[in-house]
């Protein structure tokens, strides 16, 4: 999950330098306030006078802060889907919602071609590749999976999520211990009490003003102090808990189809960190990463130590009962995982697999081009 960490580090650094900016923007106002009565006051202004001039520079962030959390989303699921490809080209791999929409993209893209820009790509080009994304070959066709009409409401992020089998709610996201700070006690009663729909109103806002920007429209602008103290903490915060729930979501998919290998059913946890297993049978060593899972709860955890009959191993390879010491707190109702050396996940032969495009696409395909005519029997 590099390129998802990748992504998420760089968002967030963009976030700071725009914080940053802000904060410049208003330490140089505050000095020009104080110089007020400076000899050269005159020139003082001059050289402030576009800081001090909201309009372009307001546009600015609220464009650039938009568009971070865009971007973040955009680059963020096809890191996500490749990791995962990796492991499967099989579309359903990555979720039953996700290949739906896939295709149904597809059969959008054979109606309304005009609506799509898929660069360097004839309509035969996109069908072939349709073709081989079926059996399970070629890159995807990043214009059909993760296309979206821009605006990223609240209800725009639940829906793309869940086209990537996130399974997400409003309520799901409001959870997430990441956007804990960005909701008083009172908001989370009322948010409990009246439904979670409303949770990021913030962002619905920041979604309008950017329209607003976009339409030459500024009668209400935002001032500094509100983007610096609520809309930037809060993009920040939704970007640390959609992080989080990429990483969880990946870590459950592996763990699904088999990446992962259960290290065997704890008998004791002594400390709240030393796991006990009993007829301990594979290969291991102090450097893996091991996945903490209890029921929803998914948590990662470096191995501190391994030990057998009180000697300190680096690496275990023989059968026998180990403690594992980790640098995480657990109890016995855990299951701990490791990751298996990097697979192909073997793809399972579905013979019905165009029943995934809608019948609508599926006629279109048979009758008008005959690129799946051997799927369609």
């Amino acid at each position: 999950m590099i390129n998802i960490e990748s992504q998420y580090n760089t968002s967030l650094s963009k976030l700071n330098d725009i914080e940053n900016y802000i904060r410049q923007q208003i330490l140089v106002k505050k000095i020009s306030n104080t110089l007020m009565h400076c000899e050269k006051i005159e020139e003082l202004n001059k050289i402030t006078k576009d800081l001090n001039n909201a309009h372009i520079h307001y546009n600015a962030i609220i464009i650039s802060l938009y568009g971070i959390f865009e971007n973040y989303l955009d680059e963020t699921a096809k890191a996500y889907i490749e990791s995962l490809r990796g492991y499967s080209k099989d579309l359903c791999f990555i979720g039953k919602s996700f290949e739906n929409n896939y295709y149904n993209k597809f059969g959008e893209y054979l109606s309304s071609p005009q609506r799509y820009t898929v660069p360097m790509q004839s309509r035969n080009d996109v069908i072939n590749r349709i073709s081989k994304n079926i059996e399970g070959k070629e890159d995807l066709l990043y214009e059909f999976a993760l296309r979206h009409s821009g605006n990223m409401t609240g209800l725009k992020v639940v829906d793309f999520l869940n086209n990537l089998d996130m399974q997400v709610t409003f309520k799901i996201i409001c959870d997430c211990a990441e956007m804990k700070d960005q909701f008083t006690p009172e908001e989370l009663i009322a948010l409990e009490r009246k439904g979670h729909d409303k949770a990021l109103q913030k962002l619905d806002s920041l979604v309008e003003a950017r329209n607003n920007v976009a339409h030459g429209v500024a009668d209400q602008i935002i001032s500094m102090d509100f983007i610096l103290h609520q809309y930037i903490p809060f993009i920040k915060s939704l970007i640390q808990a959609i992080n989080a729930i990429f990483q969880k979501r990946y870590v459950l998919k592996l763990i699904q189809h088999g990446a992962y290998k259960n290290l065997g059913k704890i008998y004791i946890v002594y400390n709240n960190n030393i796991a006990c297993i009993v007829d301990f049978n594979y290969d291991i060593n102090v450097s893996d990463i091991i996945v903490c899972k209890k029921g929803d709860i998914i948590k990662k955890a470096n191995i501190v130590s391994l030990q057998v009959n009180n000697v300190n191993y680096e690496i275990i390879n023989f059968k026998c009962d180990v403690g594992i010491m980790l640098d995480q707190k657990i109890d016995k109702d855990y299951e701990l995982y490791v990751l298996l050396k990097k697979k192909k996940i073997k793809r399972k032969r579905r013979i019905t697999k165009i029943r995934l495009v809608n019948k609508f696409v599926a006629n279109i395909i048979a009758v008008n081009y005959n690129a799946f005519g051997k799927y369609v029997l």
